[in-house]
C-alpha cells in the first residue's frame, strides 16, 4: 500500500537523491496509491525520469512474484504507528533482495541478520543513500542475493522450529 506512512515519499525522495549524487538506479514501486500527495509525487518522478522510475500497480501472484525476483533492493522507509512485522520484507528478502528500512516494529531485530540496513527514521535517509553508494556501483547482486535467502531461510527454519515447539507444547 503506497502511502505517506508507509513511506512511499521518502523512497522517492531517496531515489530522487540516488540519481542526484549520480548512482545508476532504476526504481520501481507496487501497489496501490492510497494518498493523493503520493500519487502526485509519483506522476512528478515518473515525468522527470521516465527511463528510471516506474509505478507498476497493484501486483499480485505471478506478477508480484516477478516484481520481487526483478529487483536487488527493496526500499522499506516506514512510519506507519502500527508496524509490526511486515510480510513484504520477508517476500524481498526470499526472492534474493536486500532490505533497506526503518527500525519499526519487529523489523529491528528480525532483520538483524539480513542483507541491507534497518535504520531508525531520524538517520534513514543519509544512512539509505550512504548504503546505496556503497552498494551500487559494484557487482554485488550476485552476493546480495545468496545472503538475502540464506537470511530467509534462517528466519524460515527458526519460525518452523518455534512453531513445532509450540505444537509440542499443546
Amino acid at each position: 500500500n503506497l502511502m505517506v506512512s508507509k513511506g512511499a515519499l521518502r523512497f522517492i525522495e531517496l531515489f530522487l537523491a540516488a540519481r542526484a549524487a549520480g548512482l545508476p538506479i532504476r526504481a520501481e514501486m507496487a501497489g496501490p496509491i492510497w494518498d493523493e500527495e503520493v500519487r502526485g509525487a509519483i506522476e512528478a518522478a515518473q515525468a522527470d525520469h521516465p527511463a528510471s522510475f516506474r509505478w507498476l500497480g497493484p501486483l499480485y501472484g505471478a506478477e508480484k512474484a516477478r516484481f520481487y525476483a526483478g529487483i536487488d533492493v527493496f526500499v522499506f522507509p516506514t512510519d506507519y504507528v502500527n508496524e509490526a512485522q511486515p510480510v513484504v520484507l520477508l517476500e524481498a528478502l526470499s526472492a534474493g533482495a536486500a532490505v533497506l528500512a526503518t527500525a519499526r516494529g519487529c523489523m529491528a531485530c528480525d532483520h538483524a541478520g539480513s542483507p541491507g540496513l534497518v535504520s531508525p527514521l531520524a538517520g534513514f535517509h543519509e544512512a539509505a543513500l550512504a548504503w546505496l553508494t556503497e552498494h551500487a556501483t559494484g557487482d554485488r547482486r550476485a552476493d546480495l542475493q545468496r545472503e538475502a535467502e540464506a537470511a530467509f531461510s534462517r528466519m524460515r527454519a527458526e519460525a518452523e522450529a518455534q512453531l513445532a515447539d509450540v505444537l509440542a507444547a499443546i
